[in-house]
C-alpha cells in the first residue's frame, strides 16, 4: 500500500511545502523565528497536510479494493477530508494560541484548493505508472 503515489511521494513533498510556506512568512515579516512558529508549522503539517493526504488515500484504496473506481467520488472524498483537516487545524490553533482564531469559509475553499490538485496529480502519476507497466 505504501507504494501508492499518495503515500510514496506525499510526506516529503508536503513537508517541503509546509516548511517553504513558514519560511516565506518569516521572510515577509509576518511570522518570527520562534518556538511558536515551529509549533504552528508542525500543527499545519500534521493536521492539514499529512493526515488528510494519507487518510484520503487510505479510504480511496479501500474503496478501490471493492472494485469501485469513480474519479468524481474519489475527488469528493479528498476535498471533504482536506476540509476536515482545515477544521481540525483551526481547532488546534485555537486551543494552542488564540481562542478567537477563525478560518471561516476558508475551510471549504482550502479543501478545494488543496484537495483538487493533490488528487489529480496523484491520478496522473498513477496513470503514468500503469502505462510504464504495460
Amino acid at each position: 500500500m505504501l507504494r501508492q503515489p499518495f503515500f510514496k511521494y506525499s510526506f516529503i513533498a508536503l513537508l517541503i511545502i509546509d516548511i517553504s510556506y513558514a519560511m516565506g512568512l518569516i521572510m515577509l515579516g509576518i511570522a518570527d523565528i520562534s518556538l511558536d512558529t515551529l509549533f504552528t508549522t508542525a500543527i499545519w503539517f500534521v493536521s492539514f497536510f499529512w493526515l488528510p493526504v494519507w487518510s484520503a488515500a487510505y479510504i480511496i484504496i479501500k474503496i478501490r479494493s471493492l472494485n469501485i473506481e469513480n474519479a468524481v467520488f474519489e475527488w469528493l472524498i479528498t476535498v471533504i477530508i482536506f476540509t476536515l483537516g482545515f477544521y481540525i487545524t483551526e481547532q488546534l490553533l485555537r486551543l494552542s494560541f488564540n481562542p478567537s482564531f477563525a478560518l471561516g469559509n476558508y475551510k471549504i475553499l482550502g479543501g478545494l484548493t488543496w484537495g483538487t490538485p493533490i488528487y489529480f496529480i496523484t491520478r496522473f502519476i498513477e496513470s503514468k505508472q500503469k502505462i510504464s507497466q504495460e
